[in-house]
């Protein structure tokens, strides 16, 4: 890796005025210890340089969960989670063989967890991206986790969508995201560009994002001239919004709870384009904030997949949320992101959290189902082991 593909961690050795903001956020909120960012990125381009990178910069740089609230902190706009993506990468470098750990979140690649998943529950969709004959202007994307752990949710909001007219079609696929995350950056680019090449084939003018993940990483594809930038993307809840759509006061699911907290994600901190939507799909004044909320929100735990560096650290923050949330003493926390609702459900600590579309659809995401099969499909590749065509990429 050479010196100019350093870009966001020279800057930040350069412009980091060393004022220490980004250490109280680390304190006060996701827990991450690389101290002021200047220092750390001086360290870091002096490890990617010459080698190797060592253990407890490897740690750091995989314990991050890529939140953006140092960023956010920053007085001098110093992206954190960017340095940390470079830092991924010149890792990778030097240690190729290491990026297994990370195999199933390569969405690039048909042995995905998502992807496999699917078709061990046996979940498929009209999925308009992988048919090409199939004309699609208005594109529902729901995001890997929502397609993947709710076939049910996922297709009342596409039925939904489509008898309003407002999507003609919808892709199971991913916006790519794990692979920037990761450091992959140039797989990252080249799926992005394969993905691109389906919309404009399918003639697709206005996304549909179902995800605040995608939402962010369609449109940062856009900015980065990767995604044609006449192609409209809107954040799901607002469309809802903007449909006439709320969450009915009647309904099976939190059936009783009158008052609710609303888990902002932290891919969505700096438009709030999905919780201020959720917030408006809400019963008017029902809701109550946590103290670390819109701009300020919390990793849920899931951010940086962090998971398959060291579980303890995603433990950690989930138990944070949740103590946060009640300490509210909302009745129910509604999360706009799956990943943030299973996060805390696993916290340990009982919680009635729900995604805002099984509110507002009244249609649960089965749980249970869905770690059934994970641990069905585990059990299967250790007694037969991986099939074949793991490696064949999503979009040829």
């Amino acid at each position: 890796m050479n010196e100019c593909e350093l870009t966001a961690i020279h800057d930040a050795a350069a412009r980091c005025i060393e004022c220490g903001i980004c250490e109280t956020v680390q304190d006060e909120g996701c827990g991450c210890t690389p101290g002021m960012w200047g220092p750390f990125a001086r360290h870091l381009a002096e490890e990617a340089a010459r080698g190797p990178i060592d253990s407890a910069t490897e740690r750091l740089l995989f314990t991050c969960s890529l939140c953006d609230g140092c960023t956010q902190a920053c007085p001098v706009d110093i992206s954190a989670a960017n340095i940390v993506r470079e830092g991924r990468r010149a890792f990778h470098g030097q240690h190729s063989s290491a990026r297994e750990r990370w195999r199933p979140m390569m969405v690039d690649l048909a042995g995905n967890s998502f992807a496999r998943l699917r078709a061990w529950r046996d979940i498929s969709y009209d999925d308009a991206a992988l048919d090409p004959h199939q004309p699609c202007a208005s594109l529902f994307f729901p995001g890997c986790t929502l397609s993947t752990y709710s076939p049910e949710l996922t297709m009342a909001t596409f039925d939904y969508l489509a008898s309003r007219h407002l999507a003609d079609g919808m892709t199971a696929l991913c916006c790519g995201n794990p692979l920037w995350g990761l450091g992959l950056k140039e797989r990252g680019d080249t799926y992005a560009n394969a993905l691109s090449e389906r919309l404009a084939m399918l003639g697709t003018k206005y996304i549909i994002a179902g995800c605040p993940n995608c939402y962010r990483a369609l449109r940062q594809s856009q900015a980065n001239g990767l995604i044609a930038k006449d192609i409209e993307i809107s954040a799901l809840p607002q469309v809802l919004v903007d449909a006439g759509a709320r969450i009915p006061a009647e309904r099976s699911i939190a059936p009783n709870a009158e008052t609710f907290c609303v888990y902002d994600s932290c891919s969505d901190r700096a438009t709030r384009a999905f919780g201020n939507a959720v917030r408006a799909l809400l019963p008017p004044g029902s809701w109550r904030e946590m103290q670390h909320a819109g701009e300020d929100a919390l990793c849920c735990g899931s951010g940086g997949m962090v998971s398959f560096y060291d579980v303890s650290v995603c433990q950690t923050r989930r138990t944070r949320c949740v103590g946060e949330f009640r300490e509210t003493n909302a009745d129910c926390l509604v999360t706009a992101c799956v990943s943030c609702t299973n996060s805390m459900l696993r916290s340990g600590t009982p919680v009635s959290a729900h995604h805002y579309l099984e509110l507002l659809f009244d249609t649960p995401i089965r749980w249970e189902a869905h770690r059934a099969a994970s641990i069905e499909l585990a059990q299967s590749d250790e007694r037969n082991g991986m099939p074949a065509g793991l490696n064949d990429p999503i979009l040829p």
